[in-house]
């Protein structure tokens, strides 16, 4: 079947792909953050399993990534393969940072003001990527952290970049048919 945009589908095809597009993302954002909040991150050694663990963050964070774009290129509604590409980058991408700022808090309680959690790892993490700074008035428990992040999730527009390569496999995949073979 040729790749088909979002206004092509009827009213049941389109409630059918984002119901599922919808799953994806939260079932893929479960399972990340899961893994973020289980792994250990304290009593590493700085020069063995941490930078261990960048690297294959690293290189984890690009194979999902190629595979997303993979999908994209292969997918029915390529448009909605692109948001959930979107979605599933920017959980990687938080939950990287996240954890890298908790790995070196936990090496050198210096490093920030506080001795990071996971919680606030990603707290710290959100705020910084929206680029709303750190003023007067900051969230000091766990809850109210995770709740502020969540609220700037949702206001940050995300990395131009990614969004870019990502609209453009769409793209390109929704006019691979009109190309000569």
């Amino acid at each position: 079947m040729s790749p088909r945009k979002i206004a092509e589908l009827s009213r049941t095809e389109l409630r059918h792909e984002l119901l599922k597009t919808v799953f994806v993302c939260l079932g893929f954002s479960v399972a990340i953050f899961a893994i973020y909040f289980t792994l250990p991150f304290d009593h590493l050694s700085w020069t063995g399993q941490a930078i261990t663990r960048t690297i294959v963050g690293l290189c984890a964070f690009a194979v999902v990534l190629g595979l997303l774009i993979k999908r994209i290129l292969k997918a029915d509604v390529p448009q909605l393969r692109a948001a959930e590409t979107l979605v599933i980058s920017l959980v990687l991408f938080i939950c990287f940072y996240a954890s890298l700022y908790l790995e070196i808090s936990n090496h050198d309680t210096r490093t920030f003001n506080v001795v990071l959690t996971h919680a606030s790892a990603l707290y710290f993490t959100i705020v910084t990527f929206g680029t709303v700074g750190y003023g007067d008035i900051s969230a000091n428990s766990d809850l109210a952290r995770l709740l502020v992040s969540a609220q700037i999730i949702f206001d940050v527009v995300f990395i131009a970049a990614l969004a870019r390569l990502v609209i453009f496999a769409s793209k390109f995949s929704l006019n691979r048919d009109d190309q000569p073979s």
